[in-house]
C-alpha cells in the first residue's frame, strides 16, 4: 500500500485553511481546532500523523528525545540533592512513568 502523506495534509475535508502554516490545528484544546470540527472536518488516521512512523519518521522528533535526556542527565549530575534512604525500601517506588509513588528529594543551594 502507498501513502501520500502531502495529499493527507493538505485535504480541505480534513482540515480548516489547509495550506496555511497554523501549528494550532494539531491542538485538541485550541479555538481553531474546535472551530475545525465545528465546520465538520473530519481528522482521518493518515492527516493526524504529525511526524511519521517507521523509517520514514522524522529524524527532528528522535534529535529532540535525545537532546531532552542529555540534558536531564547534566541536571541531574551538577544538582546537589539528596533523598530520604526509607523511600528505596517501599514497594512501587521509582523515578519514571510506572512507579507508584512520587519521591520527595531536598535540592540544596550550592
Amino acid at each position: 500500500m502507498k501513502l501520500d502523506v502531502y495529499t493527507a495534509h493538505y485535504d480541505e475535508n480534513c482540515w480548516l485553511r489547509p495550506k496555511e502554516f497554523i501549528p494550532e490545528r494539531f491542538d485538541t484544546e485550541s479555538e481553531f481546532y474546535k472551530e475545525s470540527t465545528k465546520q465538520g472536518k473530519v481528522k482521518n488516521v493518515y492527516s493526524r500523523r504529525i511526524f511519521s512512523h517507521g523509517l520514514r519518521a522524522c529524524p527532528g522528533m528522535t534529535l529532540g528525545v535525545l537532546q531532552i535526556k542529555i540534558i536531564i542527565a547534566y541536571l541531574l549530575m551538577k544538582i546537589d540533592y539528596d533523598i530520604d534512604e526509607k523511600w528505596f525500601s517501599k514497594e512501587g517506588v521509582g523515578f519514571g512513568l510506572g512507579s507508584e509513588i512520587s519521591v520527595p528529594f531536598t535540592v540544596h543551594k550550592l
